[in-house]
């Protein structure tokens, strides 16, 4: 059976939406974005991970697994937070595609920064246990609650990229990286790249990227900036420098 599923991930304020309302316009998928069932039951149990949560994770991708049975279309699952369930979806749906979308770890602290729904976070969730979500570690765990905003935002990019790296390997034939910019700022060839990951035919979407959107990291301080620098020399992840927000 062919798959019907593709997955929408990544770390919150990096494009997922972006991406999902794009792949709306397709007339051969059905777009979810960020559906309240689906989606708050898998971001629940990403994040608290109770009993209560792990049962309502199972109904929701079996859930999915009937729509997807009931339908001709490919159904675009946009949650995000599902790239931290991939091996409970794979027993559901071993055929489901991801598409990971990742954005710069300046362009997407910054965003977080200005989002209150992402900063909530911080105030619903123990910052003194492993958290995986949040980018809580048993190396960071003693001082993450005393870390400035744009700190824990580095951390969760790092563990984002990290566990999206990680699907990538496990399953490199089902699992698409894209990077954020590029849907900017190369649409047309981006876009061409996840069709044919899909095997849907190319359209021209009325939707277009907003150069605006790759500016945000200019509003982070220099004092920022030198924290997000110092996290990402620590975990190896240089490469990334080059993003810097000019000075």
């Amino acid at each position: 059976m062919p798959n019907k599923i593709v997955f929408i991930g990544g770390m919150g304020r990096s494009g997922t939406h972006y991406l999902g309302r794009i792949l709306g316009e397709h007339p051969q998928t059905i777009l979810r974005l960020e559906s309240k069932f689906t989606f708050k039951s898998i971001t629940q149990y990403v994040v608290f991970r109770g009993e209560r949560h792990r049962l309502l994770v199972w109904l929701a991708l079996a859930y999915l697994k009937i729509k997807s049975i009931l339908t001709q279309k490919q159904i675009i699952e946009k949650t995000h937070p599902a790239i931290w369930i991939k091996d409970k979806i794979d027993f559901i749906s071993p055929q489901a595609k991801w598409i990971c979308v990742v954005r710069d770890p300046y362009q997407a602290i910054a965003s977080m920064k200005k989002h209150a729904g992402v900063q909530a976070w911080y105030d619903r969730v123990s910052l003194s246990e492993h958290n995986d979500f949040l980018g809580i570690t048993a190396q960071n765990v003693s001082q993450f609650g005393q870390l400035s905003l744009v700190q824990k935002g580095a951390f969760k990019w790092i563990a984002h990229m990290n566990q999206m790296e990680q699907i990538k390997n496990d399953s490199p034939d089902r699992v698409l990286i894209v990077h954020f910019d590029d849907l900017v700022q190369r649409q047309a060839q981006t876009l061409n790249e996840v069709f044919q990951f899909l095997d849907l035919s190319p359209i021209e979407p009325r939707e277009k990227g907003n150069a605006k959107t790759l500016r945000k990291k200019q509003a982070l301080k220099p004092a920022e900036v030198n924290e997000i620098d110092e996290i990402l020399r620590s975990h190896n992840r240089v490469e990334w420098m080059k993003y810097r927000p000019e000075e």
